[in-house]
């Protein structure tokens, strides 16, 4: 196992570096998981808890959708920020910060409305075969989530700037702290002022717009490295940041037509009824027991590449992804080894059927099991070749095997073969496979090494 971690001589980072960065990027993954699961939780304790479950599962695939496309963006910010430390000029860095945080705060805002204006249409065009009291929670949900957008953004642009400057230990606590948020206000609106759905939604609301307000405000501190400067100055590079967002949407696109993906398979999963729906939202829910661990290797992995490649040392960017490839494999089997006993002992806590419990079972050993395999090469490798400024090959790639893997398989499984619930599983793991190979030989090829964002 020693031989394994072992990195080059003269690596610029030491495994422990390696892992005190990343540990905190774990935890903070792992808290907001918690944050679903507590959601479930509680949720699941009240009345007619089917309808209200099967509501919040249904919009939340819609947040999804919107709020991979803002992590996106923030890391496409993230991605030039750490080049720039790397290339030793850190006022191009400020000027990233300001323009990218504006601009995607600007856009988000005009978002919000028009999501808000065709609601009615969203929501009948994806879980029209919704029960009509399914629905009715649905619209009440969907109203309130979408005015958390534009501070989930602002969260996401913060933590991203953070790690980039790397400081990760305080994306953790800031991650704690709304947790925390959330937890007091949802058993406020819960259990003290009963709320119902309403409840559910504001204290999301109310966590995020607490702690992205801190985080901006912790970024406007000159102690930083980089540091908000002049927000109402007008000393915009427009060149620059096209070129910031040169990387950031591709990312973001093949970040939306992921979760779109996942939303058209909630239709598919909409039509195998209730059950399925409560099945497949625990499967997500309890999911992050092992995927917080790859999650964390695909953001953590990303300053590292980035800042070796800003400095223009390729040779090390290259060695240091082929070692957290390994490291990331080796971290998902021991996490998959000790989660799987345990969701059995985790399924009774959120009350469903016997039935809803037997396919929870069955999808998420599956996912598991599959995890060490292929998890690293089909995410956390693409997340290191967007460090780099290959964002359009992840893209193109992304999307491709999404819509005729993910999704065409499942259909072709569910509708041809009525194999039922698992199919929507199955096909997701057959699109890690072919997504593995093509990164892979993207990888092997060195394209990447001749990219560069930044002048060092």
């Amino acid at each position: 196992m020693r031989g394994l971690l072992k990195l080059p001589e003269g690596a610029p980072f030491s495994n422990k570096e390696i892992f005190l960065f990343l540990l905190p990027i774990w935890g903070e993954q792992m808290m907001l998981s918690a944050l679903s699961m507590i959601d479930t939780l509680m949720v699941s304790q009240l009345p007619n808890n089917n309808i209200i479950l099967a509501a919040v599962a249904n919009v939340s695939r819609i947040d999804l959708l919107f709020k991979q496309i803002f992590v996106a963006l923030a890391a496409g910010v993230g991605i030039y920020i750490s080049q720039y430390l790397g290339a030793q000029k850190p006022e191009q860095a400020k000027k990233v910060l300001k323009m990218g945080v504006i601009t995607i705060f600007s856009g988000i805002l005009i978002l919000v409305f028009v999501m808000e204006l065709f609601k009615g249409g969203i929501l009948n065009m994806l879980y029209g075969e919704s029960e009509p009291a399914v629905m009715e929670q649905c619209l009440t949900y969907y109203s309130i989530t979408i005015l958390s957008y534009p501070f989930v953004a602002l969260f996401n642009c913060g933590t991203a700037s953070f790690r980039s400057i790397g400081k990760s230990k305080l994306t953790m606590v800031a991650s704690v702290i709304m947790l925390s948020i959330n937890i007091g206000l949802k058993y406020i609106f819960l259990f003290v002022i009963p709320m119902g759905i309403v409840g559910v939604g504001l204290s999301l609301l109310m966590a995020y717009a607490i702690m992205s307000l801190v985080l901006m405000g912790l970024l406007s501190k000159k102690e930083e490295v980089v540091y908000f400067e002049g927000i109402f100055k007008k000393d915009w590079d427009l060149g620059l940041l096209g070129r910031v967002f040169h990387v950031a949407l591709p990312t973001g696109i093949e970040n939306g037509m992921f979760q779109l993906g996942a939303l058209i398979l909630q239709t598919l999963v909409v039509s195998l009824g209730t059950e399925s729906i409560n099945a497949n939202h625990l499967t997500t829910t309890l999911s992050p027991l092992v995927y917080g661990v790859g999650v964390a290797f695909t953001l953590g992995s990303v300053p590292f590449i980035s800042r070796m490649m800003g400095a223009n040392q390729v040779d090390w960017a290259e060695a240091l992804a082929k070692h957290m490839l390994k490291l990331d494999r080796i971290s998902l089997a021991i996490t998959a080894a000790i989660a799987i006993p345990l969701v059995p002992l985790i399924l009774p806590l959120f009350r469903m059927t016997d039935y809803v419990n037997g396919l929870t079972m069955q999808a998420i050993t599956l996912y598991f099991a599959a995890m060490p395999f292929f998890y690293p090469s089909s995410f956390c490798l693409p997340a290191m070749l967007r460090g780099t400024g290959d964002t359009a090959f992840t893209m193109y790639v992304s999307v491709a095997t999404m819509f005729c893997f993910r999704i065409g398989f499942a259909y072709l499984l569910v509708k041809a073969f009525h194999v039922g619930f698992i199919a929507i599983w199955i096909a997701m793991v057959s699109d890690w496979v072919i997504r593995g190979i093509a990164f892979r030989a993207r990888f092997k090829q060195g394209k990447w090494k001749t990219l560069h964002l930044v002048e060092s």
